[in-house]
């Protein structure tokens, strides 16, 4: 199925806000009913090298998020004069290499819960927050994307900027920790096909 919907103006919060809204949307049009239960699955631990430390790539948000606020408009995004996103939104950049890509990542008055989030994309496993941080911080790190191919007559490019798990450690303070997690995952209970609009 397509489903396109649009809202009025991006959600605050970030993802965190926009998944209720998904499951409203869901539930309206699909009569979808799901439970949320806690099971036990691999997954990576996020946890601070020296409690209360943090690193030079994250600090406790100060940006003035009414002069940064997201834009109405879906798929824009102004920065800020010095490089930040809106307020409680991702900026990913690439930088394609041969074998290997360059990544910055630049996250906006976001709360850590929401870098776990985008981190799970990207080790392949759900990430636990175990920081004891709260508030919201401004992130910037950069790093390695290892590639299965190289694309041809791309120009190599070499990186100075360390694989993920250095740049959790060396940028942010942080450790990525492999161990079995008792992790929240939905389970849908009903489901029907969609009536048309």
């Amino acid at each position: 199925y397509s489903i396109v919907a649009r809202s009025a103006a991006p959600p605050p919060g970030g993802t965190a806000g926009l998944l209720p809204m998904l499951q409203a949307l869901l539930a309206e049009r699909f009569a979808l009913r799901m439970r949320t239960e806690r099971r036990p699955l691999s997954a990576f631990v996020l946890t601070p090298i020296v409690a209360g430390r943090l690193g030079a790539g994250i600090r406790p948000s100060t940006l003035d998020c009414a002069a940064n606020a997201p834009s109405p408009m879906p798929n824009t995004m102004s920065l800020s004069a010095d490089g930040w996103p809106p307020c409680g939104l991702t900026l990913m950049r690439t930088m394609i290499g041969d074998i290997r890509n360059r990544i910055e990542v630049i996250q906006a008055a976001v709360p850590i819960s929401e870098l776990a989030f985008r981190l799970q994309a990207l080790v392949g496993r759900p990430v636990v927050d175990r920081t004891g941080l709260s508030g919201t911080f401004d992130i910037r790190f950069v790093y390695t994307q290892q590639t299965a191919t190289n694309p041809g007559g791309v120009a190599a490019t070499p990186s100075d900027a360390p694989d993920l798990f250095s740049a959790m450690r060396e940028q942010l303070g942080f450790e990525l920790e492999s161990e079995r997690a008792q992790v929240p995952v939905l389970v849908v209970e009903s489901v029907e096909r969609p009536a048309g609009n």
